[in-house]
Parts: C-alpha cells; structure tokens; sequence
C-alpha cells in the first residue's frame, strides 16, 4: 500500500524571519559577534514556528531564563531543541546554525548520535542546520547503530522530511497489519482443516 502526500512550502526564508521577529537587518544579525547563543535560539524558534504554521505538533524547550539584561541561568536542554508528533511519528529536533562556511563535524554528530540513542521515547531524531555535514560526521553516521533513526536536513526540508518519514512509519504499520491479518487467516484455514478431518472421522463412527 503506497500513500501519497501533499508538502507544504516555506513561507518565509530564515533571512526574512529574523528581520520580522528582531526588527533588525539580518547582515546585522549575522555580524553579532560573541552571541551564537542568541543565533541558535533564534533559529530554533524559526524551526518551531514553521512546524506549527505546517500543521506538526511542537513544543519547544527553553534553555535560559533571563533575569536582567546582564543576568540570566542557562538551563540544559537534553540536546532537545524541539520536540513533539507528527501523525504518528514522535520526534525530536537538534537545531544548529552556523556561518555558511561552517560544516558540521564529527564530534557534533557523534552528541546527536549519542542524544538518539538515549532518548527512545522518541522514533526518529532530526538534524536541522543551514549548513551540511563534514565528511567525517557523515562517516559517523554512516557507521551509526541508530543511523536508521536519524534523519539529517536543512532547515528549509524539515517539514518534508517529517511528513515523508510520517509516511514511511504508516506503510510500515500497514505492512505489519496485513502480515498480522495474513497470518490469522492461515490459522483459521489450519484449525478449520483441523475441524472437517474431526468430523469426518465422526461420521466414519
């Protein structure tokens, strides 16, 4: 059974997002220097507001709680930026930005990696960036024991991917089913043979 789906399109670049959320220029964003929290941060809520305005449950983890200007406590995360469902997929983002000259490297993968592994309440793990791998994290995940859990986009595919592993998670499901229903009706065939030869042989008496 193949099931075909209908993807939604970007409605804002990244660039046009910060521009309306920060009121800022976004080369003036990308010059701020010493503040690559604030870059991730903004880039995770550009990720979660997409997966809303696209219909995906999401729920996004706060990671700092600001006090003054100057004073704020970081809190952890657990490597979750953003989490929630989507059909009957449960899943979870990891968002890195990063200058568009960067590649994301292996250490980072293997913290992802790492993330997925533990969290097994979750079916599948994301990887969303606006840059692509290295070569040695995609060698590290290409040797991964939860490769088949990971799914590594840019932040412009997220909700694609979602929905096309959404699909995969439903015909593997139906798979399952039709296996299962399969496999009842070679019972019933067997113990309904089963029961004719046992009449059969109450006849003969």
């Amino acid at each position: 059974m193949s099931l075909s789906i209908v993807f939604p399109v970007l409605d804002k670049t990244f660039n046009q997002f910060v521009e309306e959320l920060l009121g800022d220029d976004f080369d003036t964003f990308l010059k701020l220097k010493n503040d690559n929290r604030k870059k991730g941060k903004v880039f995770e809520y550009f990720i979660y507001e997409f997966l809303i305005k696209n219909g995906i449950t999401a729920e996004i983890n706060m990671t700092y709680i600001s006090f003054s200007k100057d004073i704020y406590r970081t809190l952890s995360d657990g490597n979750t930026d953003v989490h929630g469902q989507c059909g009957i997929l449960n899943y979870f983002c990891q968002c890195k930005y990063k200058n568009e000259r960067y590649k994301i490297q292996a250490n980072e993968m293997r913290e992802f990696l790492n993330s997925v592994l533990r969290k097994t309440q979750y079916q599948i793990g994301f990887l969303v960036s606006n840059v692509e791998l290295g070569d040695n994290a995609l060698n590290e995940l290409n040797i991964s024991p939860v490769k088949d859990r990971v799914c590594v986009c840019y932040d412009y595919e997220i909700v694609e991917k979602k929905y096309e592993k959404h699909v995969e998670k439903l015909e593997k499901y139906n798979e399952k089913l039709e296996k299962e229903v399969k496999e009842i009706k070679e019972e019933v065939n067997v113990i309904k043979k089963q029961n004719d030869l046992i009449l059969e042989i109450l006849k003969k008496k």
